[in-house]
């Protein structure tokens, strides 16, 4: 299913169509479209987590977008995500895992991840 039938319903994963039925263009190519919407999410989160809490958990991913931004307007290439090695992901894996379940929360988190059991 191509998620057409759903446009203009409000749903996730529908496709959203101009007034002649095309397609828009990909808003990912255009950054000036992302300030407002980085401005929308801060101000959600500060709605809903007050200013001091909004910050703490989302002020190094909105400094980050921003950075994005910034680069893409001036003709800049966006700056890439470090990619992990397979051994690296797997180890990263396996200390959240660590830090975070016990017992059988452990064994579905390392089968939900598709690492080997411990």
């Amino acid at each position: 299913m191509d998620g057409a039938c759903c446009a203009g319903s409000g749903h996730r994963g529908a496709i959203a169509r101009t007034t002649d039925g095309s397609a828009p263009p990909k808003a990912r190519h255009e950054p000036a479209r992302w300030r407002p919407a980085l401005a929308e999410r801060q101000q959600v989160r500060r709605q809903h987590l007050g200013p001091a809490r909004a910050t703490a958990f989302h002020a190094d991913e909105e400094r980050e977008l921003n950075a994005t931004i910034v680069a893409l307007e001036s003709g800049q290439a966006a700056p890439a995500a470090p990619e992990l090695t397979e051994p690296q992901r797997q180890a990263a894996a396996n200390r959240l895992i660590a830090e975070r379940f016990q017992g059988t929360e452990a064994v579905r988190a390392r089968a939900l991840l598709g690492l080997p059991p411990a």
